[in-house]
């Protein structure tokens, strides 16, 4: 290794050890506050949930995850929640995939894409936003059954 690969390194683990603590104090500090959970667990009494689903929000160009998404399904709320550490990346609804919303306000479809079958939702958010994201599940029928259900 000559010195420049050397001084590469040496700043490289400098930057890390300096930026990754403070960055996951700041991720659990801001879970506590919105009561978040630190390692999200499937919700008591849910009628649907499946732990590692993929998904892609279609208003975030870096809205995507592979297999490291919890949907879950109780009573009157869909939960979609990154697992953990993913859940720690990213503070503010880890880009896009990071939702619990009221199912009624849930519009579900599913689709065939060559890559599998996927779910299409659309939804208002919260704070009165139309979003849209598609997931993959492993039972999307499942899902699809369970959403619809009174």
């Amino acid at each position: 290794m000559d010195r420049g690969e050397t001084i590469f390194v040496a700043v490289w683990a400098v930057g890390m050890v300096l930026t990754w603590p403070p960055w996951f104090w700041f991720s659990i500090r801001s879970r506590k506050v919105r009561g978040e959970p630190l390692i999200p667990r499937p919700p008591v009494g849910a009628v649907f949930c499946e732990r590692k689903a993929s998904g892609r929000a279609h208003d975030n160009l870096l809205g995507r995850a592979s297999n490291c998404l919890m949907v879950a399904i109780r009573g009157d709320e869909l939960w979609i929640t990154p697992n953990f550490p993913f859940n720690m990346i990213a503070p503010y609804g880890f880009m896009g995939l990071e939702h619990r919303i009221d199912r009624r306000r849930v519009r579900a479809e599913a689709l065939r894409t060559p890559f599998g079958r996927r779910v299409a939702l659309n939804f208002t958010s919260a704070d009165g936003k139309l979003r849209s994201l598609d997931l993959a599940l492993r039972d999307p029928d499942g899902f699809l059954a369970a959403l619809k259900r009174p």
